[in-house]
């Protein structure tokens, strides 16, 4: 899975070695939990329950490509 869960805390910017300028985004990962799964053969779909502080998440995993995709971000 190529996702990252956070709160967004402040944008900036970085300068590379050979002077370009590029946008930052600073993002706080800290207290994110994987607090349950759903499994293909009991629920007939692929998610994944995270939460963050108060706030519990699903994200569902696609399992319609070779890579794995996310998305139906929903509240549970």
């Amino acid at each position: 899975m190529q996702s990252l869960i956070g709160i967004k805390q402040d944008q900036g910017q970085k300068f590379l070695e050979n002077g370009k300028r590029i946008p930052v985004t600073y993002v706080n990962v800290s207290g994110v939990k994987l607090v349950g799964t759903k499994i293909i053969d009991k629920d007939h779909y692929s998610s994944l329950i995270v939460e963050m502080g108060k706030k519990r998440r699903e994200l569902r995993i696609h399992d319609e490509s070779p890579t794995t995709n996310v998305g139906d971000c929903r509240s549970s």
